[in-house]
C-alpha cells in the first residue's frame, strides 16, 4: 500500500536508522532525534486541538489583535517550549545518572 499523503509523524519516523547508516550518523544522535520527536508530535497535536477548540467554542466572531498575539505566544510555548524543556530534563537526568553510577563504582 502506498501512502500518497504522508503526515508529519511519518516524516519523523521515516526510518531514522536507515538515514543513520547512509549518512554515518551516530546511534545516539538517532535516539536523541527520536526522543525529541516523541514529545514534539504530541505537542503539535495539542496546539492543533487547542486551536480547533477555540474556534468551536468562540462566542465572538472577530478576535482582537492582542487576542491573536496571545494565542500565538501560547502555541509557541507549547509547540517549542515543551520539547526544549524535555530535552533539558533528559540531558540533566542522563548526567545525574552517569554521575551517580560513577560515584557508586568508586566508593
Amino acid at each position: 500500500m502506498i501512502n500518497r499523503a504522508p503526515i508529519y509523524s511519518d516524516i519523523g519516523m521515516l526510518s531514522l536508522y536507515d538515514i543513520a547508516h547512509r549518512r554515518s550518523l551516530n546511534y545516539t544522535t538517532v535516539v536523541r532525534i527520536q526522543a525529541r520527536l516523541n514529545v514534539a508530535i504530541p505537542a503539535a497535536s495539542l496546539c492543533i486541538n487547542r486551536r480547533l477548540y477555540k474556534i468551536a467554542a468562540a462566542k465572538v466572531v472577530m478576535a482582537t489583535r492582542s487576542d491573536n498575539r496571545r494565542a500565538v505566544i501560547i502555541e509557541l510555548l507549547i509547540g517549542i517550549g515543551i520539547p526544549i524543556l524535555q530535552t533539558i530534563m533528559r540531558e540533566y537526568h542522563q548526567l545525574f545518572t552517569l554521575h551517580r553510577s560513577f560515584t557508586l563504582k568508586h566508593m
